[in-house]
């Protein structure tokens, strides 16, 4: 088989890769039986083109060019965010070469991305079929080429403008008086699993509420590799469970929580039966999806009698969870080491169609020298909470403290500064996520999407554009790297010196404590950005603003003889 478009070629299976004794390395295009000679997986491989790069499968925390990667999307409780596991692994990637393709599966599937060859690379799944779905867009044009994935599972919701100001969270506040009641919205944690031992669980395993496993009785299994406890999982696809916890997700809304945060939901073995009668390996992935999906859809309910819109922060989900609003990185480390790995993820993500995304500001967990508990240090927690007040959503969260007073008076005055100015963007980052919700373009955008013709852009991963206007350069563990800008100009948009584009900049960090930075921004020429006039904004306002609440930052095009 071969595809082309207008009679260009854009790919075709591959049929030939052997070796010197005539052998296929893996073999092509067929599928797999069991010993009764039924089908239970197939694959398609196909000519990998010596210059082919491909981006997205969702929120993979490897290099942003997935060529020459093993994928697979199985979802897993990744314990950190910097492997190949991961708890939102999507079947869809697209190539340099204009084409994106959607595997239409919830089961496993698995991706050799020229891992095993050069000139190769293969896709499959544990269905008996293979299908897929394969969109192109002549120009190279991958916002259009997202806008027609878009429309085949579903168009980007708006969240909340509040959402876009500064979230504080830590594992876990203890009672009601650690929250302050004005301007705060109220985020609840919720968790899909259920020990034995709780008082509810003898009653709502007579009831079938549980995932069950192939004797009839409520899955037993870890809720991660080395918890203490086993526990069950509530099954999302019995109507009876879901009518019993639709009454108590909605009364806890009506109570007037804003936010649902939905953890877990990724460990359920393959080894069990749903009510729908879904084996482990057909419903393991769509869990995750349906988990979330089933609480933003009666939130929605709730939030739209009130003139509101829902939004949850979900840390697992699949192929359509940019239709449930939000998502955060899992369980990342402090060490500004593994940051560039959280930015890999998060253009993966916007290849993905997902645009409100973030992670844990300062890390959500740090281990000591003897492998134990410990705060980041200075250096690694500003680093990280710099760089997640330029992403779509920040939130601070982690197993220690992540208030910045916890880090003295040098974190606390830096931080307040940053956060402050975050508030201020908001009119901007409100507009770039309108852009989301209207046209399908996420708020972050990795260079190739912006500038698919740039040949130099289409290998950035280490910088990238929040909207329209802004290219953002965080400086990770580097002393100095040179940085890529782009054609037109560049203003640095705190030292307002202008840097010509298309080409390389140096760029040196300094250490906090000597007044440096790890992140730069800059504006691109032409654009004018709208801030809050007001200089020190200590929330973002529940209602809309007037033009005479704004001021403009603009960096104007040059004047041409």
């Amino acid at each position: 088989m071969s595809i082309y478009q207008n009679g260009k070629l854009l790919t075709k299976e591959q049929a030939f890769d052997t070796n010197v004794d005539n052998r296929w390395k893996q073999l092509p295009t067929g599928f797999r039986v069991d010993a009764s000679g039924k089908s239970i997986a197939s694959f398609e491989q196909f000519v990998l083109f010596s210059d082919e790069q491909f981006w997205g499968f969702g929120e993979k925390f490897t290099h942003f060019n997935k060529r020459g990667q093993r994928i697979e999307c199985w979802q897993k409780d990744a314990l950190s965010t910097n492997t190949e596991d991961s708890y939102k692994s999507h079947p869809y990637f697209t190539s340099s070469r204009g084409y994106s393709v959607l595997l239409n599966t919830f089961t496993r599937s698995s991706f050799d991305m020229g891992a095993s060859s050069w000139i190769s690379y293969q896709m499959g799944s544990d269905d008996p079929i293979l299908d897929y779905i394969f969109l192109a867009e002549e120009s190279k044009d991958y916002k259009k080429l997202l806008q027609q994935y878009l429309q085949i599972t579903g168009q980007i919701p708006m969240i909340p403008q509040w959402a876009f100001g500064f979230w504080m969270s830590k594992c876990s506040y203890m009672s009601r008086k650690e929250l302050n009641k004005k301007n705060i919205h109220l985020s609840l944690w919720n968790y899909p699993y259920l020990q034995e031992d709780s008082p509810a669980f003898k009653e709502l395993a007579e009831r079938g509420f549980f995932i069950k496993n192939k004797e009839g009785h409520p899955a037993m299994f870890k809720a991660t590799a080395d918890s203490e406890f086993l526990c069950a999982c509530f099954d999302f696809t019995n109507p009876e469970f879901l009518a019993w916890y639709e009454e108590r997700v909605k009364k806890i809304v009506r109570m007037g929580v804003s936010v649902i945060k939905t953890d877990f939901s990724e460990a359920v073995p393959e080894d069990v039966v749903f009510y729908n009668g879904m084996s482990g390996r057909e419903g393991h992935n769509l869990l995750t999806y349906l988990y979330a999906k089933n609480i933003y859809t009666w939130m929605k309910e709730i939030c739209d009698e009130r003139g509101e819109l829902p939004m949850l922060w979900g840390r697992s989900g699949y192929v359509g969870s940019h239709t449930i609003p939000a998502a955060w990185a899992g369980d990342s480390s402090s060490d500004k080491a593994s940051h560039s790995a959280i930015l890999q993820a998060g253009l993966g993500m916007a290849m993905s169609g997902v645009s409100f995304w973030g992670y844990d500001l300062g890390g959500f967990y740090n281990t000591g020298y003897i492998g134990n508990e410990e705060r980041p240090n200075i250096e690694d927690y500003l680093s990280s909470v710099q760089m997640g007040l330029w992403m779509p959503l920040s939130r601070a969260h982690g197993k220690t403290p992540r208030e910045p007073w916890q880090y003295g008076d040098m974190a606390l005055k830096e931080v307040k500064k940053w956060i402050n100015f975050r508030h201020r963007l908001v009119p901007y980052l409100y507009h770039t996520a309108c852009q989301s919700h209207q046209s399908g373009i996420p708020m972050i955008r990795p260079l190739v999407m912006e500038y698919p013709k740039d040949p130099i852009a289409k290998t950035q991963n280490l910088s990238y554009m929040l909207g329209d206007a802004l290219l953002i350069s965080p400086g990770f563990d580097r002393d100095e790297y040179e940085l890529y800008l782009p054609e037109g100009r560049w203003q640095d948009i705190e030292s307002k010196e202008v840097y010509e584009g298309m080409t390389f900049v140096h760029i040196e960090n300094k250490a906090f404590a000597d007044g440096g930075t790890s992140l730069r921004v800059f504006q691109k020429e032409g654009t004018s950005i709208p801030l809050f006039a007001q200089k020190e904004v200590l929330h973002v306002p529940a209602q809309l603003w007037k033009q005479e609440d704004l001021e403009f930052m603009t960096f104007q095009k040059k004047d041409v003889d």
